[in-house]
């Protein structure tokens, strides 16, 4: 578990993938914590599911960390719990094309 400025990351291990799930608000304070902990679970595996149901709140900085998630694993990257706030977000910027939501 790491906590930076009110942003909450546990990983975890979920039939053999990677589960990064997110707490708390990313924007470009927390951002770079989150890519920190994308990058480096990215590095290891081919896939990754990213679970949001805690964030109450996400810019264009998570938007950006997302993506950089998707070009590094292509397909491999799975949006799960994302509030209607984060689902919008992810449709208006059409990252939904690039990722895998639930």
């Amino acid at each position: 578990m790491l906590s930076e400025g009110g942003l909450r990351l546990d990983e975890a291990v979920d039939d053999g993938v990677p589960v990064l799930s997110v707490s708390g608000e990313i924007d470009m304070a927390t951002a770079p914590a989150f890519k920190l902990a994308v990058t480096r679970l990215a590095g290891l595996h081919d896939r990754l599911v990213l679970d949001l149901g805690g964030v109450s709140f996400m810019d264009s900085a998570g938007i950006g960390v997302i993506g950089s998630a998707a070009r590094l694993l292509g397909n491999g990257v799975r949006i799960r719990n994302a509030s209607s706030q984060v689902a919008n977000l992810l449709r208006v910027t059409g990252m939904d094309k690039f990722v895998t939501t639930d």
